[in-house]
C-alpha cells in the first residue's frame, strides 16, 4: 500500500459495496456463507475492508461477512461497519487481498481445545473430565487431532 493511503471506520449501506470478482477477488462461496450464518456470533465479526476508488466502495476483504450479515437480515441491505481506505489503486487492493488472506494462522487442535476449556465449553469440559478420569492428560502442544 502506498504511503498516501489513509483509512477510517465508516458505516456503509451494503448496496453500495462492490466486490471486484472480475479481477482479483474470488467467487462467493454460498455454502460457507450458510455455515457461518448458522453459527453466527456478532462479537466475532471483523469489519470488511474496503477501498474507496473512483466514487465506488470496492471490498477487498470481507465479502463473506457482508453476505452473512445480509442473509441474517432477510436478504435485505443494511448498514455495515467497514474499514475504508482511500488513495489505493486496484493493484494495491489485489496485493492487500493476497497478503491478508494468507496471514491468519489457523488454530491447532490443541490451541483450540485449550481455549475452549478455558472458556468453559461444556462439551470440551466433559472431554477433559473423561480424559483425566482414566488417568490421561491432554497435551495442548500436539499439532494433530
Amino acid at each position: 500500500m502506498n504511503s498516501t493511503s489513509a483509512y477510517q471506520e465508516m458505516m456503509i449501506n451494503s448496496k453500495l459495496l462492490e466486490v471486484p470478482r472480475g479481477s482479483y477477488q474470488r467467487e462467493l462461496n454460498v455454502k460457507r456463507v450458510r455455515k457461518i450464518a448458522a453459527r453466527f456470533d456478532p462479537r466475532l465479526v471483523n469489519p470488511p475492508k474496503v477501498s474507496y476508488r473512483n466514487g465506488h466502495y470496492y471490498v477487498f476483504d470481507g465479502q463473506h461477512t457482508i453476505a452473512v450479515l445480509k442473509l441474517l437480515n432477510g436478504g435485505k441491505d443494511l448498514m455495515i461497519r467497514c474499514i475504508v481506505y482511500t488513495g489505493m489503486t486496484e493493484s494495491e487492493e489485489a496485493l492487500l487481498f493476497a497478503q491478508q488472506t494468507g496471514e491468519s494462522a489457523k488454530l491447532t487442535p490443541g490451541d483450540r481445545m485449550r481455549a475452549m476449556i478455558y472458556g468453559g465449553d461444556p462439551e470440551c469440559m466433559a472431554f477433559l473430565k473423561a480424559t483425566e478420569s482414566v488417568g490421561l492428560n491432554l497435551d495442548y502442544a500436539q499439532r494433530r487431532g
